[in-house]
Protein backbone atom coordinates (compact mmCIF):
# COMPACT_ATOMS: atom_id res chain seq x y z
CA UNK A 1 0.00 0.00 0.00
CA UNK A 2 0.95 3.66 0.06
CA UNK A 3 2.65 5.41 2.96
CA UNK A 4 0.19 7.64 4.78
CA UNK A 5 -0.63 9.09 8.14
CA UNK A 6 -4.00 9.16 9.90
CA UNK A 7 -5.04 12.65 8.86
CA UNK A 8 -2.63 13.77 6.14
CA UNK A 9 -1.87 12.82 2.54
CA UNK A 10 1.63 12.38 1.16
CA UNK A 11 3.37 15.61 0.04
CA UNK A 12 5.76 15.27 -2.93
CA UNK A 13 9.06 17.20 -2.84
CA UNK A 14 11.71 16.70 -5.55
CA UNK A 15 15.23 15.96 -4.33
CA UNK A 16 18.00 18.12 -5.89
CA UNK A 17 20.45 16.22 -8.08
CA UNK A 18 23.44 14.78 -6.24
CA UNK A 19 26.30 12.59 -7.22
CA UNK A 20 25.79 10.11 -4.28
CA UNK A 21 22.94 7.69 -3.48
CA UNK A 22 20.53 9.56 -1.14
CA UNK A 23 19.12 6.26 0.10
CA UNK A 24 22.43 4.91 1.36
CA UNK A 25 22.09 3.80 5.00
CA UNK A 26 18.33 4.45 5.14
CA UNK A 27 16.12 1.55 6.32
CA UNK A 28 13.03 0.36 4.47
CA UNK A 29 9.63 1.53 5.71
CA UNK A 30 8.13 -0.69 8.47
CA UNK A 31 4.48 -0.21 9.36
CA UNK A 32 5.13 -1.46 12.92
CA UNK A 33 7.76 1.23 13.59
CA UNK A 34 6.87 4.54 15.25
CA UNK A 35 8.52 7.37 13.28
CA UNK A 36 9.28 10.90 14.40
CA UNK A 37 9.47 14.14 12.40
CA UNK A 38 12.64 14.15 10.26
CA UNK A 39 12.94 10.36 10.03
CA UNK A 40 13.68 8.96 6.60
CA UNK A 41 12.61 5.65 5.06
CA UNK A 42 12.94 3.84 1.74
CA UNK A 43 9.70 2.69 0.12
CA UNK A 44 9.50 1.12 -3.36
CA UNK A 45 12.98 2.48 -4.24
CA UNK A 46 12.07 6.02 -3.27
CA UNK A 47 13.20 8.10 -0.30
CA UNK A 48 10.61 9.62 2.05
CA UNK A 49 10.96 11.89 5.09
CA UNK A 50 8.36 12.48 7.81
CA UNK A 51 7.54 16.18 8.12
CA UNK A 52 6.33 18.09 11.16
CA UNK A 53 2.71 17.71 10.03
CA UNK A 54 2.96 13.94 10.17
CA UNK A 55 3.05 13.50 6.38
CA UNK A 56 5.70 11.75 4.31
CA UNK A 57 7.58 13.99 1.86
CA UNK A 58 8.85 12.20 -1.26
CA UNK A 59 12.52 13.19 -1.61
CA UNK A 60 13.09 11.35 -4.90
CA UNK A 61 14.23 8.05 -6.31
CA UNK A 62 17.11 6.07 -4.89
CA UNK A 63 20.32 5.50 -6.85
CA UNK A 64 23.25 7.62 -7.90
CA UNK A 65 22.35 10.66 -10.00
CA UNK A 66 25.08 11.84 -12.36
CA UNK A 67 25.88 15.51 -12.29
CA UNK A 68 25.66 17.34 -15.60
CA UNK A 69 28.98 17.66 -17.46
CA UNK A 70 29.79 21.36 -17.58
CA UNK A 71 33.57 21.10 -18.04
CA UNK A 72 34.89 22.31 -21.39
CA UNK A 73 37.64 20.51 -23.32
CA UNK A 74 41.12 22.03 -23.32
CA UNK A 75 41.99 24.43 -26.12
CA UNK A 76 43.58 22.81 -29.21
CA UNK A 77 47.17 24.04 -29.64
CA UNK A 78 49.77 24.50 -32.39
CA UNK A 79 47.46 24.99 -35.35
CA UNK A 80 49.68 24.86 -38.46
CA UNK A 81 49.23 24.65 -42.22
CA UNK A 82 50.96 22.64 -44.93
CA UNK A 83 50.56 21.66 -48.59
CA UNK A 84 49.06 24.99 -49.68
CA UNK A 85 47.76 24.76 -53.26
CA UNK A 86 45.66 26.98 -55.51
CA UNK A 87 42.43 25.66 -54.00
CA UNK A 88 43.27 24.02 -50.68
CA UNK A 89 45.42 23.57 -47.59
CA UNK A 90 46.00 20.93 -44.91
CA UNK A 91 45.52 22.00 -41.26
CA UNK A 92 47.06 20.19 -38.29
CA UNK A 93 46.77 20.79 -34.55
CA UNK A 94 47.51 19.21 -31.16
CA UNK A 95 44.64 17.19 -29.67
CA UNK A 96 42.48 18.57 -26.86
CA UNK A 97 41.62 16.69 -23.66
CA UNK A 98 38.38 16.48 -21.67
CA UNK A 99 37.15 15.11 -18.33
CA UNK A 100 34.88 12.70 -20.26
CA UNK A 101 35.91 12.67 -23.92
CA UNK A 102 36.47 14.99 -26.86
CA UNK A 103 33.92 14.16 -29.56
CA UNK A 104 35.14 16.43 -32.34
CA UNK A 105 36.47 19.73 -33.63
CA UNK A 106 34.90 22.70 -35.41
CA UNK A 107 37.00 24.43 -38.06
CA UNK A 108 36.43 28.13 -38.72
CA UNK A 109 37.41 29.85 -41.97
CA UNK A 110 37.42 33.65 -41.91
CA UNK A 111 35.39 33.49 -38.69
CA UNK A 112 32.69 31.16 -40.07
CA UNK A 113 32.39 27.46 -39.16
CA UNK A 114 32.92 25.44 -42.35
CA UNK A 115 33.77 21.95 -41.06
CA UNK A 116 32.98 19.72 -38.06
CA UNK A 117 35.04 16.52 -37.75
CA UNK A 118 35.67 13.73 -35.23
CA UNK A 119 38.46 11.23 -34.67
CA UNK A 120 41.20 13.34 -36.26
CA UNK A 121 43.44 16.35 -35.60
CA UNK A 122 43.98 17.30 -39.23
CA UNK A 123 41.82 18.18 -42.18
CA UNK A 124 42.24 19.02 -45.85
CA UNK A 125 40.40 22.27 -46.58
CA UNK A 126 39.17 22.45 -50.19
CA UNK A 127 37.20 24.71 -52.55
CA UNK A 128 39.33 27.78 -51.85
CA UNK A 129 39.96 30.50 -54.41
CA UNK A 130 43.43 30.91 -55.97
CA UNK A 131 45.69 33.75 -54.81
CA UNK A 132 43.38 34.51 -51.85
CA UNK A 133 44.17 35.04 -48.15
CA UNK A 134 42.26 33.03 -45.52
CA UNK A 135 42.33 32.79 -41.72
CA UNK A 136 41.68 29.56 -39.81
CA UNK A 137 41.08 28.59 -36.18
CA UNK A 138 39.82 25.44 -34.43
CA UNK A 139 37.85 24.61 -31.27
CA UNK A 140 37.09 21.29 -29.56
CA UNK A 141 33.73 20.02 -28.25
CA UNK A 142 32.44 17.18 -26.05
CA UNK A 143 29.26 15.08 -25.95
CA UNK A 144 27.56 17.44 -23.49
CA UNK A 145 27.90 20.32 -25.93
CA UNK A 146 30.72 22.11 -24.12
CA UNK A 147 33.18 24.01 -26.35
CA UNK A 148 36.84 24.79 -25.77
CA UNK A 149 38.47 28.12 -26.43
CA UNK A 150 39.79 28.78 -29.92
CA UNK A 151 43.21 27.68 -31.05
CA UNK A 152 45.76 30.12 -32.36
CA UNK A 153 44.58 31.73 -35.59
CA UNK A 154 46.70 31.25 -38.72
CA UNK A 155 46.67 33.04 -42.07
CA UNK A 156 47.47 31.42 -45.42
CA UNK A 157 47.42 32.62 -49.02
CA UNK A 158 46.58 30.12 -51.74
CA UNK A 159 48.82 29.86 -54.79
CA UNK A 160 48.06 31.64 -58.03
CA UNK A 161 46.70 29.45 -60.81
CA UNK A 162 48.45 31.54 -63.45
CA UNK A 163 51.89 29.98 -62.85
CA UNK A 164 52.89 27.40 -65.46
CA UNK A 165 54.12 23.94 -64.63
CA UNK A 166 57.91 24.22 -64.94
CA UNK A 167 58.20 20.41 -65.07
CA UNK A 168 56.44 20.11 -68.43
CA UNK A 169 58.68 18.33 -70.91
CA UNK A 170 61.33 17.39 -68.31
CA UNK A 171 62.35 13.72 -68.13
CA UNK A 172 62.66 11.64 -64.98
CA UNK A 173 66.16 11.20 -63.55
CA UNK A 174 68.04 8.21 -64.99
CA UNK A 175 71.24 7.09 -63.26
CA UNK A 176 72.62 5.67 -66.52
CA UNK A 177 72.61 9.07 -68.28
CA UNK A 178 75.61 11.41 -68.16
CA UNK A 179 74.09 14.83 -67.47
CA UNK A 180 75.81 18.15 -68.15
CA UNK A 181 75.58 21.53 -66.41
CA UNK A 182 72.15 23.09 -66.83
CA UNK A 183 70.32 19.80 -67.45
CA UNK A 184 67.01 19.43 -65.58
CA UNK A 185 65.45 16.22 -64.29
CA UNK A 186 62.40 15.12 -62.31
CA UNK A 187 62.85 13.08 -59.14
CA UNK A 188 59.88 12.12 -56.89
CA UNK A 189 57.80 15.07 -58.10
CA UNK A 190 60.59 17.65 -57.63
CA UNK A 191 62.50 19.53 -60.34
CA UNK A 192 66.33 19.50 -60.14
CA UNK A 193 69.02 21.22 -62.22
CA UNK A 194 72.67 20.18 -62.47
CA UNK A 195 74.97 23.03 -61.39
CA UNK A 196 78.57 23.78 -62.42
CA UNK A 197 79.91 22.00 -59.32
CA UNK A 198 78.31 18.71 -60.34
CA UNK A 199 75.52 18.98 -57.72
CA UNK A 200 71.78 18.96 -58.25
CA UNK A 201 69.93 22.18 -57.23
CA UNK A 202 66.37 21.69 -55.98
CA UNK A 203 64.15 24.07 -58.00
CA UNK A 204 60.92 23.11 -56.24
CA UNK A 205 57.94 20.80 -56.55
CA UNK A 206 56.12 20.42 -59.85
CA UNK A 207 52.79 22.22 -60.47
CA UNK A 208 53.62 24.88 -57.87
CA UNK A 209 55.33 28.24 -57.84
CA UNK A 210 59.11 28.04 -57.52
CA UNK A 211 59.41 31.46 -55.90
CA UNK A 212 58.94 30.32 -52.28
CA UNK A 213 62.09 31.66 -50.62
CA UNK A 214 61.12 30.18 -47.25
CA UNK A 215 61.29 26.66 -48.65
CA UNK A 216 65.02 27.08 -49.32
CA UNK A 217 67.05 25.08 -51.80
CA UNK A 218 69.03 21.88 -51.78
CA UNK A 219 72.22 21.16 -53.69
CA UNK A 220 74.08 17.87 -53.63
CA UNK A 221 77.86 17.59 -53.75
CA UNK A 222 79.69 14.56 -55.01
CA UNK A 223 82.28 14.79 -52.20
CA UNK A 224 81.56 13.32 -48.79
CA UNK A 225 83.19 15.19 -45.91
CA UNK A 226 80.50 14.38 -43.32
CA UNK A 227 79.60 11.21 -41.50
CA UNK A 228 76.07 9.82 -41.81
CA UNK A 229 74.71 11.50 -38.64
CA UNK A 230 76.57 14.82 -38.75
CA UNK A 231 74.55 18.01 -39.19
CA UNK A 232 76.25 21.42 -39.59
CA UNK A 233 74.58 24.84 -39.22
CA UNK A 234 76.13 28.21 -40.12
CA UNK A 235 76.08 30.99 -39.30
CA UNK A 236 74.76 30.37 -35.79
CA UNK A 237 73.61 32.79 -34.36
CA UNK A 238 71.80 33.73 -37.56
CA UNK A 239 69.73 36.73 -38.64
CA UNK A 240 68.30 35.85 -42.05
CA UNK A 241 69.55 32.82 -44.00
CA UNK A 242 70.67 29.65 -42.26
CA UNK A 243 72.91 27.21 -44.13
CA UNK A 244 72.41 23.53 -43.27
CA UNK A 245 74.81 20.83 -44.41
CA UNK A 246 74.38 17.08 -43.92
CA UNK A 247 75.21 13.79 -45.56
CA UNK A 248 72.61 11.30 -46.79
CA UNK A 249 73.43 7.71 -47.64
CA UNK A 250 70.39 7.31 -49.90
CA UNK A 251 67.51 9.19 -51.58
CA UNK A 252 64.55 9.70 -49.25
CA UNK A 253 61.50 11.93 -48.75
CA UNK A 254 61.89 13.75 -45.45
CA UNK A 255 61.04 16.96 -43.58
CA UNK A 256 62.69 19.69 -41.56
CA UNK A 257 61.09 21.68 -38.76
CA UNK A 258 62.03 24.32 -36.19
CA UNK A 259 60.48 24.53 -32.73
CA UNK A 260 60.45 27.34 -30.19
CA UNK A 261 61.87 26.82 -26.71
CA UNK A 262 58.27 26.06 -25.62
CA UNK A 263 58.01 23.24 -28.17
CA UNK A 264 55.75 25.07 -30.66
CA UNK A 265 56.44 24.39 -34.35
CA UNK A 266 57.32 27.73 -36.00
CA UNK A 267 58.64 26.38 -39.31
CA UNK A 268 58.10 23.14 -41.20
CA UNK A 269 58.88 22.08 -44.75
CA UNK A 270 59.10 18.82 -46.66
CA UNK A 271 62.22 18.00 -48.65
CA UNK A 272 63.89 15.22 -50.61
CA UNK A 273 67.25 14.07 -49.23
CA UNK A 274 69.49 13.00 -52.08
CA UNK A 275 72.44 10.65 -51.75
CA UNK A 276 75.57 12.68 -50.99
CA UNK A 277 76.30 15.90 -49.10
CA UNK A 278 73.17 18.09 -49.05
CA UNK A 279 73.21 21.88 -48.58
CA UNK A 280 70.01 23.66 -47.53
CA UNK A 281 69.41 27.40 -47.36
CA UNK A 282 66.52 28.47 -45.05
CA UNK A 283 65.12 32.00 -44.83
CA UNK A 284 64.42 32.55 -41.10
CA UNK A 285 64.01 36.34 -41.26
CA UNK A 286 60.40 36.09 -40.06
CA UNK A 287 61.33 34.45 -36.73
CA UNK A 288 61.68 36.56 -33.61
CA UNK A 289 64.92 36.85 -31.68
CA UNK A 290 65.41 33.85 -29.38
CA UNK A 291 66.51 30.25 -29.00
CA UNK A 292 65.02 27.57 -31.26
CA UNK A 293 65.60 23.89 -32.00
CA UNK A 294 66.04 22.51 -35.53
CA UNK A 295 64.92 18.96 -36.27
CA UNK A 296 65.87 17.09 -39.42
CA UNK A 297 64.53 13.55 -39.62
CA UNK A 298 67.26 11.05 -38.78
CA UNK A 299 69.74 13.57 -37.30
CA UNK A 300 70.39 14.99 -33.79
CA UNK A 301 68.41 18.05 -32.74
CA UNK A 302 70.40 21.29 -33.17
CA UNK A 303 70.02 24.56 -31.25
CA UNK A 304 69.57 27.67 -33.39
CA UNK A 305 69.93 31.21 -32.07
CA UNK A 306 68.07 33.98 -33.96
CA UNK A 307 69.65 37.39 -33.36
Amino acid sequence: GNISSTSNSVTITTLPETSSDPCAGVAAYNSSTTYNSGDKVVYQDELFQLNSSGAWDNLGACGSIDEADTESPSTPLNLTSSNVTTTGVILNWTASTDNVSVTGYDIFQNGIQVYSISGSTNIEVTNLDPNTTYTFKVRAKDEAGNFSGFSNEITITTLSNTSSNSCDGVSTYNSSINYTTGNKVLYQGVLYQLNSNGGWDNLGACSTSLADTNAGYISVESSNDLNSLELKLFPNPVKDFLQIKFNSEFNKNSFIQIKSILGNIVYKSSLVKLKGVNNINLNLSTLKTGVYFLELEGYPVKKVIIK
